[in-house]
């Protein structure tokens, strides 16, 4: 399967073209090409997978920014959610006396710091 991959050049041919309607057709025919690549891939790896039975190799995974990110010890391990949450939680402050807590009464569409008064 180590098939080399040879460079694409009707991308520059379509990118150079200065006709539209020249250009719309080498897309449509580009794309059709890669939907007809792209179904034959599916199907051989469909019958790989039917012939060789339990022995057949993985699926592929999609390559994502989490799954190709790399740690170091320099950005540490992604936390825990309990240590999320400890260090994201607003009342720690405020129950351990560091903090005054903030008090806001709502009263129609806005918001005040102290209650409104009534004349």
């Amino acid at each position: 399967m180590s098939e080399e991959k040879q460079p694409d050049h009707t991308l520059l041919r379509i990118a150079s073209s200065k006709n539209r309607i020249v250009k719309s057709t080498l897309r449509t025919r580009r794309q059709r090409q890669q939907k007809k690549e792209k179904a034959e891939r599916r199907r051989k790896r469909q019958n790989e997978e039917e012939q060789l039975g339990d022995a057949a190799p993985e699926k592929p995974q999609p390559r994502t920014i989490e799954s190709s990110r790399i740690y170091d010890d320099e950005t540490g391990q992604p936390l825990t959610r309990e240590q999320a949450l400890a260090i994201n939680d607003e009342f720690t402050l405020v129950l351990a006396g560091e903090k005054k807590p903030i008090h806001r009464y709502h009263h129609g569409a806005q918001t005040h710091k102290r209650f409104p008064r009534f004349r």
